[in-house]
């Protein structure tokens, strides 16, 4: 499997998705490729499969040309079109479009691969970078007709990373400290609005 081609293609691909998707951008896509082959060695997890999981990085966000919703689904419709032309092997295709779908949130991955990419997927949650990108979020949100104000933003974002699990051991060990401080920082502020989810 040629991962130069698929990220030539992919890169190519993103193009075309409209710009209002400030935080599913090219930008995601590069972390989602970074993270989810780093979480799957780190996880023990074989070099093929490692190598599947960057082919599914990839290609995970292409769908968001015709939206947001079920773009999980159109991204491995997409991805089986591209990875057949490009002579993957069948079982293959079936196996990154597996960690394609294993995206879709709220997550429920059936197997260690899948819980690397869904991680590798929400990572942020636990870097340093995650109030950037969560503007960012919260900006796509707006341009697609969904505004809050900034209590409804606090409560949201509380309720996302209070219902959000780290799969993987490496996501735990790496990621899920830096998550719970962000949530209690986010209960901290939302404390000083009056009331909100705990």
């Amino acid at each position: 499997m040629d991962l130069e081609i698929i990220e030539k293609f992919a890169c190519d691909f993103l193009k075309k998705v409209p710009d209002k998707y400030l935080y599913h951008s090219w930008r995601h896509t590069i972390n989602v490729v970074r993270f989810a082959p780093f979480f799957a060695r780190q996880s023990g997890l074989p070099e093929a499969v490692a190598e599947e999981m960057t082919a599914a990085a990839w290609l995970h966000d292409l769908g968001f040309i015709e939206g947001a919703a079920g773009h999980e689904a159109l991204s491995a419709v997409i991805a089986g079109d591209a990875l057949s032309g490009f002579g993957v092997p069948a079982d293959r295709i079936r196996s990154i479009q597996s960690l394609i779908m294993a995206t879709v949130l709220p997550a429920n991955p059936g197997n260690l691969a899948e819980m690397v990419i869904c991680d590798a997927d929400v990572e942020y949650l636990g870097r340093s970078e995650f109030y950037e990108l969560s503007a960012l979020l919260r900006m796509e949100l707006f341009l697609l007709g969904r505004g809050f104000t900034e209590p409804e933003w606090l409560d949201f974002e509380i309720k996302f990373l209070t219902n959000q699990h780290f799969f993987s051991p490496a996501a735990k060990r790496l990621r899920n400290p830096g998550k719970l401080r962000h949530l209690r920082e986010l209960r901290e502020c939302r404390r000083r609005f009056g009331g909100g989810p705990k």
